[in-house]
């Protein structure tokens, strides 16, 4: 994707931005998933199940036992992961690619950077949605799958938030008026570091902080998509 006009870049960003938008927006308006334990209601299930590192971990998301309300919350699980591995992840991944690709011109370094932390997240969220979909049939913590699925979170969570600490970079050297989207990305990457340290202390505001930098990524498309870029 080099080869592409930075406008261009922005302007496919955008309009995979718009999608990931819209599916974050209508996942908001739907009824939250009941955990069948203790998990704080601030907490959503699907991310807490992604940091699990304990049987208590997993007790709080799906309950201690066997039921109802246990085998309702595993469908749940992996009807999300579906729609992640079909819908969600290539459609942000391509919002990524072509926003960092666009960014090459302010940085080429940076942007390629960017551009390399963007396809590591895409490669460990597959790599997590596998250990995620092989874990719920039983929800066994001496899997091989819960063993791998720390490294398969951690290196997602870590990629998307390196990528908005690129960004951060990419648009405090562009121009002080840019402040604003550089603060917005520095959440992310902060976030996402303290979160592979402690799971349970920040995990429930680590999308948010992700988002945060999207958000910033978006408006960087908007404005490169309908603005000359310095060349």
């Amino acid at each position: 994707m080099s080869f592409l006009p930075a406008r261009t870049a922005f302007r496919f960003s955008l309009a995979a931005g718009l999608i990931v938008l819209a599916l974050s927006v209508f996942s908001m308006l739907q009824p939250p998933p009941q955990p069948c334990g203790s998990l704080p209601k601030n907490y959503a299930p699907i991310i807490a199940f992604e940091l699990a590192r304990t049987q208590a971990d997993l007790d709080a998301i799906f309950g201690s036992t066997e039921g109802p309300c246990r085998t309702a919350m595993i469908e749940k699980m992996d009807a999300v992961n579906w729609v992640d591995a079909l819908l969600f992840v290539p459609i942000y991944g391509a919002f990524l690619l072509f926003f960092f690709t666009g960014m090459r011109e302010r940085d080429p370094r940076l942007g390629n950077a960017g551009i390399a932390a963007s396809w590591i997240a895409i490669v460990g969220d597959y790599f997590e949605n596998t250990c995620l979909m092989q874990l719920t049939p039983s929800l066994d913590v001496t899997s091989i799958w819960f063993t791998l699925l720390p490294w398969a979170t951690g290196i997602k969570w870590l990629a998307l938030g390196i990528g908005c600490g690129l960004a951060a970079a990419l648009f405090a050297t562009r121009s002080p008026r840019n402040v604003l989207l550089c603060l917005l990305c520095v959440p992310g990457f902060l976030v996402s570091v303290v979160t592979l340290i402690d799971p349970a202390k920040l995990g429930p505001y680590l999308s948010l902080a992700i988002g945060l930098g999207w958000l910033a990524f978006l408006i960087a498309a908007v404005v490169g998509s309908f603005r000359r870029v310095a060349q």
